[in-house]
């Protein structure tokens, strides 16, 4: 959906990402409160229950209007990247097949459609006390964000596993492949708490590498709250390095039933 400059995502649980535009040589290109307004306007019409959007932390201009706008600012978004051992030592993947990093204690399965109950369970058990975002999980049921992440990339993109400790349902690993760009993106990973503090987040991270290698990408990218030290601490010791930070907002909307949306969003 597009309105001027601005792109909107909408998802099955009626929320939405509120796409800014591309900044200009400068590096900031921003964006009135009128036109954040507008699309509110649309997404309320097409009953949107909730939208976000990213702003850059240099962009102060963009980020008093989406407050002017109704928007309030949670905790900001700090995207990492890490190269595979393509990019470190091009060739190597070929004639030194790396294993898999799995332990005895850690194991690793791909998803199976039929497990989506129990992927859904300890997803949301995953989510307890995160450190991740607590005013957007609040507002959003674990059931709508684990379809939100279900969305992410065509079904033949997605690399999804279930994560085992010493045999019983322990976590998720979800990772999306995005060739055009030759990375794949590391959508979440998360434990449930009776697992955590066993090491098995750095094994989660470094799983997520050797599925890109396996795929032949170059890079992994990942998102995290830029308040959420210990994840920080985790995706740092696997070999992550911050690239960019963004302003995470979001706007909780009223929605206008039965109306139909306005002409010009497609």
């Amino acid at each position: 959906m597009m309105a001027g400059d601005l792109v909107c995502r909408i998802y099955a649980d009626r929320t939405a990402e509120l796409i800014l535009p591309a900044c200009d040589a400068t590096g900031v290109q921003s964006v009135p409160s009128a036109q954040l307004r507008r699309a509110c306007d649309e997404l309320m019409l097409r009953e949107i229950r909730q939208v976000t959007t990213y702003v850059p932390v240099e962009d102060a201009e963009t980020q008093s209007n989406a407050i002017a706008a109704g928007f309030r600012r949670t905790h900001d978004l700090l995207v990492l990247t890490c190269a595979t051992e393509i990019e470190q030592s091009p060739g190597i993947h070929a004639s030194q097949p790396v294993p898999a990093p799995e332990t005895e204690d850690w194991r690793f399965r791909p998803y199976a459609r039929g497990e989506q109950t129990a992927m859904e369970s300890v997803f949301s058990r995953t989510l307890i006390n995160s450190l991740d975002f607590p005013q957007l999980r609040n507002t959003v049921a674990a059931s709508d964000v684990f379809a939100r992440f279900s969305e992410a990339g065509a079904t033949g993109s997605r690399w999804w596993y279930v994560v085992e400790y010493r045999g019983a349902l322990a976590g998720c690993l979800l990772i999306t492949d995005h060739p055009d760009r030759d990375r794949c993106e590391l959508l979440y990973m998360g434990l449930a708490p009776e697992y955590r503090g066993r090491g098995g987040g750095q094994v989660l991270a470094k799983y997520a590498l050797w599925t890109a290698l396996q795929i032949g990408r170059r890079a992994v990218i990942a998102g995290v709250d830029a308040e959420n030290d210990p994840a920080i601490a985790v995706y740092a010791a696997a070999g992550f390095d911050p690239s960019v930070r963004r302003c995470v907002f979001f706007r909780e909307l009223a929605t206008a039933v039965g109306v139909s949306p306005c002409p010009g969003w497609d």
